[in-house]
Parts: C-alpha cells; sequence; structure tokens
C-alpha cells in the first residue's frame, strides 16, 4: 500500500511492519508481531483524525491525518484487520475523550508502579467503564476497589484584639494686668521754677499657662472557633486489563474527592 500523508508524517502499511516517516526523515518501525492494540479516530472538517499504535511495552506512536484521508485510513484498517485478526481495534468518537470523568489526587504510595511518575495523578474513567491515567490511554484499569475511614477535622480558633487611646486635657490661665496710659502729657502748668507737671506712663501684663494631660488604654478582644477538614489517607484498588494485575494507591482524600470517587463505575464482578 502507497504512503498515507497524514498532517505531520507520513504512513506505510507493509505486511509485516508498519512503517511511520517523520518530517525530519526519520522512520519509526513497529511490527504487528509488536502491536497490543490500535486505537483510531476519523477526522472531522475542523478536527484531525488519529491511528495510535500501541506496543506490547505500552508505548504509543500516533499518527494524525485531516479529513481527506478518512477514506484510505478505512482502506489501511480494513488491511491490517484481514492479514491479523488478533490485534484489536478501539473506535473513537470526536471530542469522547472531553466526557470522560475525572479526578485529580495527590498520590502518597504506589504510583510509580502504576506508571505515574509524579503524584499528582488524574484520574479518569469512560463511559464504558475503562480507567486510565492522565492522558496515558495504552493501558486501561477496571476499579475494583476503595477505602477511606471518612473525614478528620482540626479545631481551629482564631483570635483578634484592638486597643484604643483615650485622652484627656486640662488647662488652667491666670495672671495680672495693669492698664496706663502711653506716654501722656497733664495739663499745661508748670510748677515753681518752671518745671513742667506731667507723667509719661506704659503698659505691662504677665499671663502663665498650666496643662495636664492624662490618658488610658481600652483593649477590645474577640475569637471565633471553626472545624477545619483535614486530608486524610484513602486507598484505590486497580486491576490492569491486560495481564490482570492489580495495583493499588494511596492518597490525599476529603470528602470532595470521596463524593466524586463515589461517582465512578466499579468492577462488581472482580
Amino acid at each position: 500500500m502507497a504512503g498515507i500523508k497524514g498532517t505531520t508524517k507520513e504512513l506505510y502499511v507493509r505486511k509485516e511492519r508498519i512503517d511511520i516517516l517523520t518530517f525530519t526523515g526519520s522512520v519509526k518501525s513497529i511490527p504487528y508481531s509488536n502491536i497490543k492494540r490500535i486505537d483510531y479516530c476519523f477526522a472531522e472538517t475542523f478536527r484531525s483524525g488519529y491511528m495510535n499504535f500501541i506496543t506490547l511495552d505500552n508505548k504509543k506512536q500516533s499518527f494524525e491525518f485531516g479529513k481527506k484521508t478518512n477514506e484510505e485510513i478505512g482502506k489501511a484498517i480494513l488491511a491490517i484487520r484481514k492479514a491479523y485478526p488478533e490485534i484489536p481495534f478501539k473506535e473513537y468518537e470526536q471530542g469522547e475523550n472531553a466526557k470522560d470523568r475525572s479526578i485529580t489526587v495527590t498520590a502518597v504510595f504506589g504510583h510509580k508502579e502504576i506508571g505515574c511518575k509524579l503524584p499528582n495523578i488524574i484520574i479518569k474513567q469512560k463511559s464504558n467503564g475503562d480507567i486510565y491515567f492522565n492522558n496515558n490511554t495504552s493501558v486501561f484499569y477496571d476499579l475494583i476497589g476503595y477505602e477511606w475511614n471518612g473525614p478528620d477535622f482540626d479545631v481551629v480558633t482564631n483570635s483578634t484584639a484592638s486597643e484604643n487611646f483615650v485622652q484627656n486635657k486640662k488647662g488652667k490661665k491666670d495672671g495680672k494686668a495693669l492698664k496706663i496710659g502711653a506716654g501722656a502729657i497733664i495739663g499745661s502748668a508748670f510748677g515753681p521754677g518752671g518745671t513742667l507737671i506731667g507723667a509719661a506712663m506704659g503698659a505691662g501684663s504677665k499671663t502663665k499657662t498650666k496643662e495636664t494631660t492624662k490618658g488610658k488604654t481600652l483593649s477590645n478582644s474577640s475569637s471565633t472557633t471553626s472545624n477545619v477538614e483535614k486530608f486524610t489517607n484513602a486507598i484505590l484498588a486497580f486491576r490492569n486489563q491486560d495481564d490482570g494485575q492489580e495495583y493499588r494507591i494511596s492518597f490525599k482524600c476529603n470528602r470532595d474527592i470521596d463524593s466524586k470517587i463515589k461517582c465512578l463505575s466499579f468492577d462488581v464482578g472482580s
């Protein structure tokens, strides 16, 4: 089969393998014997389609394409199914992953065993019950168990205090004043010897002020007590759909996370 041109790569369906040619010229070859599953979604006008080749070691090789390539992709799928009927295919619809249930948790232990390097994990579940972590759809799990002892709380007391300074002032003013005519000449008579009789007078005052300040501090305080929920450990159990191996992760849980987990679908047959 001739090459199928995608958005950035080119796909070649060979007799014994799949070849994906990148825009840099490198080739990724995947033998059919190493393919665990093929996921695909046909393109729409404004959304690219994809074929995801999932290998036995749970790695994913993706090939994206436009709407004009849908027919060629359909022929490639029929050819592979006819030659290798043991390879399972999963078809998805555009935007289907957006409908998946999603819960974000912080793992305490066990997350590395399911391939999550960081403790912050997004647990996702499809409408058919398949569980996967973050955006890794190469491995699906069944949710088979959940354990949590319920909420726990810390009693927190918040106190507030304020101070006001009250100030009182007292003032006192006392003194005396003598008013005298300024430089007045009295009369025009002369005394004996021709001496002018008169007197010059000035003015003066004296004032004393005394102030007293007294103050006191008034204090006001109040307190409130509330219960604050703590994160406590819970456990989720999963089973790998490929090999049946079971895994358990411990994570931090509260009432909000608990209510979301209870909305997930559990494999009651486990």
